[in-house]
């Protein structure tokens, strides 16, 4: 077991990149004759879930995992570094299954995901979890650049089926907003890819006060969504703008995917403002631990 922290990095271009056609990783990484990745098998608020890919951003120096974040640019540096050093094998901890940010739950699993394409081994750590994976960008990203497939009809799987391994819907950044909120800001993903719910769940998990409306605040995102009546209402992203455009209900926040800053002023718009750091409650479930479920 080695500390990157403790190696040299080196600079490494990336060929036909999602985004940025440099990044910085440590040079055993390139130097090594094979490559095997053995992340844990977890939802992410950011990206959809962190398995094979997203482990790769364990990587980068800190101040780069700083960067990135704040340059809301997470799933393009992750397929990026992908592209850079692609994983030989991935075999993936699934004896639990959890929530990124924060640990609202743990589902017992047992189980252990191998293979040699990650993107293929995100797909089906991502229907194992409840996720749908064609709405997850970064494995569109990742087929699109030749690291695999997330089409769960070409790959095959030997032991027990995605059916026989699935016990129920892990937890998402949705569920954590709706859990944060208590009925006062809902936020509805009806079908949305994660470049919508994600991010507009992470931002919910900043400190808004939800005290200061006086009726509930509909967040939706997605083709299916449908907002309830006696509700104030957002429609994000420009599938909902188009469909509600002419409509006189709610704030519409355009773009595929949305643009974070016009997402904040239409929150403004509720009295609704963050100064940037997560809500006391995310950081009290962080502090309670994780619900054990068997």
């Amino acid at each position: 077991m080695i500390n990157f922290e403790e190696h040299p990095f080196v600079k490494v271009r990336v060929k036909n990149p999602v985004c940025f056609s440099e990044v910085r990783v440590p040079r055993v990484l390139l130097e090594c004759e094979v490559f095997i990745n053995v992340p844990a098998l977890k939802t992410h608020h950011l990206v959809g879930v962190t398995v094979a890919l997203k482990n790769l951003y364990g990587v980068l120096p800190l101040e780069y995992k700083r960067r990135y974040h704040t340059l809301d640019r997470t799933g393009e540096i992750i397929v990026d570094l992908n592209i850079a050093r692609r994983s030989d094998l991935t075999v993936v901890d699934g004896t639990y299954a959890t929530h990124h940010l924060p640990p609202l739950e743990r589902l017992t699993l047992n189980l252990t995901i191998a293979g040699n394409d990650p993107v293929a081994v995100d797909a089906v750590s991502a229907k194992i979890l409840g996720l749908d994976p064609d709405k997850i960008r970064i494995l569109k990203w990742a087929e699109e650049k030749g690291l695999g497939t997330s089409d769960l009809n070409r790959i095959r799987i030997l032991g027990l089926s995605i059916r026989e391994a699935f016990r129920e819907k892990a937890t998402t950044i949705v569920d954590i907003v709706n859990y944060l909120y208590d009925g006062m800001i809902v936020l509805v993903n009806g079908g949305a890819c994660t470049g919508c719910f994600c991010r507009l769940g992470t931002e919910l998990c900043m400190d808004y006060d939800s005290s200061t409306l006086k009726r509930p605040l509909y967040i939706l995102c997605g083709p299916k969504a449908e907002p309830p009546k006696d509700v104030d209402v957002i429609f994000c992203g420009e599938y909902l703008r188009l469909k509600y455009e002419k409509s006189s209900r709610g704030i519409l926040v355009p773009g595929c995917p949305l643009a974070l800053e016009e997402f904040r002023e239409a929150l403004s718009m509720f009295n609704l403002h963050s100064s940037g750091v997560l809500s006391r409650r995310v950081l009290r479930m962080y502090l309670k631990g994780p619900i054990i479920k068997a």
